[in-house]
């Protein structure tokens, strides 16, 4: 039953990331699922949120009541408090975009000792603990997108410019790549893929890293700060 759940629970936070309009039947109407979120302010989680808790509750048929959404705030400590509650609330599963994907192993181990799968989104837990959940057959999944290859199609997007990103026509494509969380790993794969693809299409490049911070509200105001590597070529 709890891995038939997750297998729903995949599928719908599959759906609700693609957009895909399919119907199920025969669900578990009474079972109770724990979402937490990284950080509600985040425009494309609450969409995410919002599409998520429409298909479980319109097209799979969970009660609405039974389904709990946490804001975790982008605290780390915060989400983790979350997900004992939900294990004390004996939820059925967990949905989970986590603040730090590193800390995916602690958190599938406390839903694993609960009995309880444990469904990750959007932010992508690093490769050797996917594989660890199959070596150790875990119930633990990921749903999202191939960050290598929304890199790829990044850079692939500039080669097809008519000036191939080359704005200067300096024979070089410069850049500001300006990054997200460096914890995150689909931030690392984007920003990587996205200048392989640059090269694996011939072309030079060279660009400065900055670390994006999230605007203000109302000021427009951000920072964004040189990374110690700052500047990459290819020749």
């Amino acid at each position: 039953m709890k891995r038939r759940l997750q297998a729903m629970i995949l599928t719908a936070a599959l759906i609700a990331s693609s957009g895909i309009n399919v119907a199920a039947e025969d669900l578990a109407k009474d079972a109770v699922v724990g979402i937490s979120i990284y950080q509600c302010e985040d425009d494309f989680m609450t969409l995410y949120r919002t599409e998520l808790v429409r298909y479980l509750t319109e097209e799979l048929g969970f009660s609405e009541k039974n389904i709990l959404v946490e804001d975790a705030g982008n605290n780390r400590s915060l989400q983790k408090e979350q997900i004992k509650s939900f294990i004390d609330q004996q939820v059925d599963v967990m949905i989970l975009n986590l603040v730090q994907p590193s800390g995916a192993p602690g958190v599938t181990d406390l839903c694993g000792e609960a009995g309880i799968p444990a469904v990750y989104i959007n932010r992508q837990p690093y490769e050797s603990e996917c594989r660890r959940w199959e070596t150790e057959e875990l119930m633990a999944s990921y749903v999202g997108a191939d960050a290598r290859q929304s890199g790829i199609y990044q850079g692939e997007e500039i080669a097809a410019t008519e000036n191939s990103g080359d704005m200067n026509g300096d024979g070089e494509v410069a850049y500001i790549m300006i990054q997200g969380d460096p914890r995150n790993i689909d931030t690392q794969y984007r920003s990587a893929y996205s200048v392989k693809a640059l090269e694996a299409a011939g072309l030079k490049n060279k660009g400065t890293a900055c670390r994006g911070r999230r605007l203000e509200p109302g000021t427009g105001e951000g920072d964004c700060r040189k990374s110690s590597k700052a500047v990459r070529r290819s020749d």
